[in-house]
């Protein structure tokens, strides 16, 4: 993706590593951050928008243009000098609605959630460091850094699932229909 902010240029990439990158850069959930991306909007359009909603709404985007730009490029300068020559007016429409699409259609899938709503969680412990379980995830499948260059984050939970959802198969016990030599010789018992 293209991003022009001012006069400058800069390549944009969103995939798996974007989930990692946010959390390392930010320190938050790139998951959070969405929502809270969504209710504001939410809040813009029906004219309820508070003026944190507003100023939180750019704070967000601003870092979600940041993250796709050091996705693609990690010699960027940090965030902190980057953002000391952005200002809300540098963020277009077209830019702020691109990159909003962009995270939608590789972190947020309706089909996921609802695959995901079916897999039970008998867990009582809450995981700490869930960007490193999504590491670890991907490294016990044998995926590599390459591999998370190439796909989404949707990507990869979707094999997650189907990976999920074989093994549950194979557990289900494969029941042969009994013959008339089998009821014989339970009779004969």
């Amino acid at each position: 993706m293209k991003i022009r902010i001012k006069n400058k240029n800069y390549i944009g990439q969103c995939n798996a590593l974007s989930y990692l990158f946010y959390k390392r850069i930010f320190k938050t959930n790139i998951f959070e951050d969405l929502e809270y991306l969504r209710k504001s909007l939410v809040n813009i359009s029906e004219d309820n928008a508070k003026e944190e909603d507003i100023t939180k709404f750019y704070e967000i985007i601003v870092r979600l243009i940041y993250a796709l730009i050091y996705t693609k490029n990690q010699d960027i300068q940090d965030f902190e000098e980057w953002i000391e020559n952005i200002e809300i007016k540098d963020i277009t429409e077209d830019l702020t609605n691109k990159t909003i699409e962009i995270f939608l259609d590789n972190f947020i899938d309706e089909e996921v959630v609802k695959e995901l709503e079916k897999i039970p969680n008998n867990s009582t412990k809450t995981n700490i460091f869930p960007e490193h379980e999504f590491l670890k995830i991907c490294l016990d499948y044998g995926l590599s850094i390459e591999d998370l260059r190439k796909l989404t984050y949707i990507d990869i939970i979707k094999i997650f699932i189907s990976s999920y959802m074989e093994k549950q198969e194979e557990k289900v016990e494969k029941f042969k229909e009994a013959t008339q030599a089998d009821w014989d010789r339970l009779a004969s018992l």
